[in-house]
């Protein structure tokens, strides 16, 4: 019996592994109005895909689409993409290789590029809708997708006036979760030990939380449980040291 269950589980992790997982990023960024941004659609994975396909979104009010570029995929073109939707913030993505191709860790799968149209304060998300993607062209072997969406913060940081770390002093990491909808992860590294102060702005630069510790030099954390203190929507986060302020965006779900 031992032996049967032990068969069966190789074989789950075997099929597991032939599959694969695949993710798919988008950028999060802050921009003023009338600037015009690019966003890198990367797909994270060390595997081999035939069919990937997507719609990706953001809000036609903050975001206008200007033009896409730098396929990374191969015979990847013009007709690869629907973009009768644009206007209203959809675009689609729909590839299919003649082979199984390789993906490179953090390949670009194309850049799309935006004009910012949104008063400040304003942002999109830029958001990945029905992602799919196949080992096998006639679709018989699908590729686990998750996704990681970005988003575009119309001149978000103006109104927090804070001195910026120029020496490196404190390196802050992506909070993960990211979108998060419960328990959120700040992590951090600081060369000395010194007292920390975390501070979350919403996007017109109102300061929603802030919270103090004294800390080691290494690596370190914040924990927060966001229910309660944000609601959806993208966030600037960052943790203010005795050598400057440093800082990252998220999303709450």
């Amino acid at each position: 019996m031992q032996l049967k269950l032990t068969i069966l589980s190789l074989f789950l992790v075997s099929n597991m592994s032939l599959n694969g997982q695949i993710t798919l990023t988008a950028p999060t960024q802050k921009a003023n109005k009338g600037d015009v941004v690019s966003a890198e659609i990367k797909v994270k994975s060390r595997d081999t895909i035939s069919v990937i396909s997507f719609n990706l979104e953001w809000d036609p009010s903050v975001l206008t689409y200007q033009k896409i570029e730098n396929f990374g995929l191969t015979a990847a073109q013009y007709d690869t993409f629907g973009i009768t939707n644009v206007a209203t913030g959809v675009l689609k993505f729909n590839w299919v290789g003649v082979d199984a191709y390789f993906i490179k860790d953090s390949m670009v799968v194309f850049k799309v590029n935006f004009k910012v149209m949104g008063n400040n304060g304003t942002n999109s998300p830029i958001r990945f809708l029905k992602p799919k993607a196949y080992n096998s062209s006639v679709n018989v072997d699908p590729i686990t997708v998750t996704a990681q969406d970005g988003a575009v913060m119309v001149n978000t940081l103006s109104a927090i006036g804070v001195a910026q770390d120029i020496e490196g002093y404190a390196q802050l990491s992506q909070s993960y979760p990211n979108p998060v909808s419960n328990t959120l992860l700040i992590p951090f590294y600081i060369k000395e030990t010194d007292e920390v102060t975390l501070f979350i702005y919403d996007t017109t630069g109102k300061q929603v939380f802030s919270q103090k510790k004294k800390v080691e030099a290494g690596n370190q954390k914040f924990e927060l449980n966001t229910e309660g203190v944000l609601q959806s929507g993208v966030y600037v986060y960052g943790i203010q040291t005795r050598k400057g302020f440093v800082s990252k965006t998220l999303i709450k779900m």
